[in-house]
């Protein structure tokens, strides 16, 4: 298994005030920490359904491509494995949103140009589109940060207080518990 890429839950007395009280009501954060995930959750589809957000993503060259037609190609899709990888788990008093899909870091922090060498022998072999390739080295382009794992400022805030009023209150909240 890759490298996991997550944000932990922390900061803003609010919604910590409010986990707290859950808790006392219940004896566990564990349901408050399932809807806190689940509206990070929901912000990180969101970046990925809009290309962006607070400021939209540089549009990666496959998007972008003259082929494709009007509306074609979104940038950090593809196949979709990135944008459908991320789970929210909670552990004791944390929750953590996240994925373990390999290439996220790179594609949410950005990363430099580097070149792949063969480790032993003289030359690099791997499946291209046409069958085997080898190659003596590979370049592998700089990547802009496109950040996909992030708390809209306010937005995520209000929606994870307002979720958690309501299940203190009794409220339904997402179906998420």
């Amino acid at each position: 298994m890759g490298e996991v890429l997550s944000i932990k839950f922390q900061g803003r007395q609010k919604v910590l005030d409010l986990i707290g009280q859950i808790q006392g009501r219940l004896g566990s954060p564990r349901a408050a920490l399932e809807i806190a995930g689940g509206v990070i959750k929901d912000s990180v589809d969101e970046n990925f359904r809009v290309g962006g957000r607070p400021t939209p993503w540089k549009k990666s060259k496959r998007a972008e491509g003259e082929e494709k037609k009007a509306g074609e190609g979104q940038t950090l899709v593809d196949s979709g494995r990135l944008r459908d990888s991320f789970g929210v788990q909670v552990s004791g008093s944390s929750v953590f949103v996240g994925t373990n899909v390999p290439y996220a870091a790179p594609q949410d922090l950005g990363a430099k140009a580097h070149t792949i060498l063969p480790k032993k022998g003289k030359a690099l072999k791997f499946m291209g589109r046409d069958g085997v390739t080898f190659a003596k080295k590979v370049m592998i382009p700089a990547l802009p940060p496109r950040p996909f794992l992030m708390i809209q400022e306010d937005e995520d805030w209000e929606e994870i207080s307002s979720q958690l009023l309501k299940y203190l209150l009794g409220g339904e909240f997402n179906g998420l518990v």
